[in-house]
């Protein structure tokens, strides 16, 4: 694999935000203290083109996947509750693993009806009660290379059940994920790993890429 350095700033942001008790804090000050935390995902798709749609502007995003991991010690942290990630165990640790798509709902929202759009999201929000809290640090892997290259799917559906095999698949990218201290490399080989849910996202790159097209060609 390749590993270098660039002055550009990155395609995605990822911002994560905490509360608790319904106070904002940050992940630092939390440190020793007890109550209800909500912590925020927020993913930040920032390539872009402006296009004119029926008379508007409207932002065509860059299709990006973010697929984030955060770690909670169960002695520390109870009651998660956390609707859109999957929460698996590992020993004493309860590891979540939410799959971000920035852009693509705001793209899409005037060619797909909402509950086609549902999927995709660009937040993620856990809640849990906690003890004693410890800082934990979040891993997150963004990249657009599952739209690249040709597909022979297309139908959206096909994007939309891709990533919920990505989701699914959370117990092979945990397990993969335990060694990223060690290296960069071993977090890539692990979420290679995901088949069939990376396979499904990108056989559906073809159909982001007509339905961008579409975007100017039929509704403009």
């Amino acid at each position: 694999y390749y590993q270098g350095k660039s002055n550009k700033s990155l395609p995605v942001d990822v911002h994560i935000d905490y509360t608790l008790n319904g106070q904002k804090i940050s992940n630092q000050e939390l440190k020793g203290k007890s109550g209800r935390v909500k912590i925020t995902l927020r993913a930040e798709n920032k390539t872009f083109t402006t296009k004119i749609i029926k008379g508007k502007e409207q932002k065509i995003y860059a299709p990006y996947v973010a697929v984030a991991m955060l770690t909670f010690d169960e002695a520390v942290a109870h009651n998660l509750n956390a609707p859109d990630s999957k929460i698996v165990k590992d020993g004493k640790n309860q590891i979540l693993t939410t799959v971000l798509t920035p852009g693509i709902r705001d793209t899409f929202r005037s060619v797909f009806d909402d509950d086609q759009l549902e999927t995709f999201r660009d937040q993620a929000v856990v809640e849990m009660d906690v003890q004693n809290y410890q800082p934990i640090e979040a891993y997150v892997v963004i990249s657009n290379e599952l739209f690249q290259g040709d597909a022979s799917l297309n139908r959206l559906d096909d994007l939309t059940e891709g990533l919920k095999k990505l989701e699914d698949s959370s117990a092979q990218l945990v397990e993969a994920s335990r060694k990223l201290a060690d290296a960069q490399e071993k977090l890539t080989k692990g979420t290679t790993t995901m088949g069939e849910g990376v396979q499904k996202l990108h056989a559906g790159a073809q159909e982001l890429d007509e339905k961008t097209g579409l975007l100017e060609e039929k509704l403009s």
